[in-house]
């Protein structure tokens, strides 16, 4: 009998960005139907925030799909504000939170966790950072000089710490073997996924 197959899944965006959720309720989706079409058992756990769950529409339920409440740190509180500023203390803010995050992976029997990068070494979860793109690289001018700061201290943190990288593009795959070309052979491409609902398909025309 094979080992259940047991998938964190970091639930990203908020009502501020409801396509970040949108995003990790078709990661679900897609995780379970595709264990279902070769016979493999899976369970999913998806970590939300600030009530995600009912931010989604239509998130899959069953048996196998469980949703913990996860806050992360508010982004208003002086913590995050100072170490938004001083980039040696948001990575101190997020090594903590990502050891309590393993220790939960661990505790669960979680096998992979999705998106976070950094996690301890002695962890038995694996996991894949998510880099949406490198914008900030190609389109300077779009962004504030703290902002490109961070965004580089952010992906060069992935490059050293993170199993594997995945893009939502091959253009920002390619991005980023161009700027980081040591960590190059850790990266994947998983384009977006749209998952439709059936009553969406037999509209009358």
């Amino acid at each position: 009998m094979r080992h259940l197959l047991h998938i964190g899944l970091i639930a990203q965006g908020g009502r501020n960005w409801v396509g970040g959720l949108e995003l990790t309720k078709n990661l679900t989706v897609a995780v379970t139907q595709y264990c279902r079409s070769i016979d493999r058992e899976v369970k999913v756990t998806v970590f939300g925030t600030d009530g995600a769950q009912g931010s989604l529409v239509d998130f899959p339920s069953g048996d196998n799909i469980e949703f913990v409440d996860y806050p992360s740190a508010p982004r208003a509180s002086v913590v995050r504000r100072i170490s938004n500023r001083y980039l040696f203390l948001d990575r101190i803010w997020r090594s903590p939170r990502n050891r309590e995050l393993a220790r939960d992976c661990d505790a669960r029997g979680i096998d992979f966790v999705y998106p976070i990068a950094g996690l301890p070494a002695s962890s038995g979860c694996r996991s894949a950072a998510w880099i949406p793109d490198l914008q900030h690289c190609r389109l300077p001018q779009l962004f504030t000089q703290k902002d490109r700061q961070s965004r580089d201290a952010m992906f060069k943190s992935f490059a050293e710490t993170a199993n594997r990288i995945v893009f939502s593009s091959h253009d920002a795959e390619r991005d980023f073997a161009e700027f980081f070309p040591e960590a190059a052979a850790k990266t994947t491409v998983l384009p977006f996924r749209v998952i439709m609902p059936i009553d969406a398909l037999n509209q009358p025309k």
